[in-house]
């Protein structure tokens, strides 16, 4: 990305089209998966998996890696972001409960 270019602009022109495929995969996921979930439920999962593929996008846009594993990391985001937001959430309701617990483990 060059230092002129804004960051908005340059994910209005190919960032969003990253969002698509972390949603598309989440997407997938959910339609193969035999759970039986509600529709908010898997909106929810998909709208978490563009944000984080979106947010990732953002870190490795302003970086210089091969355009492959770029791919790559943002598919194994848009798999994963569900499962890691509500892992730091369980962190945050634990620590809300008794901090001095642990902060002392």
């Amino acid at each position: 990305m060059e230092p002129q270019k804004s960051i908005i602009r340059e994910f209005l022109t190919t960032g969003w089209i990253v969002a698509l495929l972390g949603a598309g995969i989440m997407l997938v996921r959910l339609l193969t998966d035999d759970k039986k979930t509600s529709i908010f439920f898997q909106v929810k999962r998909v709208v978490v998996s563009a944000c984080g593929t979106s947010f990732a996008w953002y870190i490795f846009e302003q970086t210089d890696i091969n355009s492959f594993y770029k791919a790559i990391t943002y598919g194994v985001v848009g798999l994963t972001t569900p499962e890691i937001v509500n892992g730091v959430v369980k962190l945050g309701k634990k620590f809300e409960r008794s901090p001095e617990d642990f902060i002392k483990k």
